[in-house]
């Protein structure tokens, strides 16, 4: 899997990512992913580059 990748809390299952938000003034960049086995969504912030 690639870094972009994780897992579900609830059910384990893999997550697809939705979006990638870019990181604007202060605010770091997002990473949106949802699980379609259980439907939950999940976001991880990324470090700066």
């Amino acid at each position: 899997m690639n870094a972009l990748a994780c897992k579900c809390d609830a059910c384990g299952r893999h997550m697809t990512l939705l979006a990638e938000l870019p990181s604007v003034g202060k605010y770091e960049a997002v990473n949106v992913f949802r699980c379609y086995g259980c439907n939950s969504v999940k976001s991880e912030q990324e470090a700066r580059r």
